[in-house]
């Protein structure tokens, strides 16, 4: 989800990220964050560069 101080995103294992991108703040989310970005946020599939879903900003 695309805010105006930054963009949330969820990662399949927060603990690989944070130790390949250690200047990267990374949160754990709670069932309310999840829920808002699932329904709301946009899917970036990394291997083909294709968006589905979520709203068109």
């Amino acid at each position: 989800m695309h805010h105006d101080y930054g963009v949330d995103l969820l990662v399949p294992d927060r603990f690989e990220f944070m130790r390949a991108f250690p200047q990267i703040p990374c949160d754990r989310m709670s069932i309310d964050d999840y829920m808002a970005l699932v329904l709301k946020g946009t899917v970036l599939h990394p291997r083909d560069g294709v968006q589905k879903g979520g709203d068109a900003r």
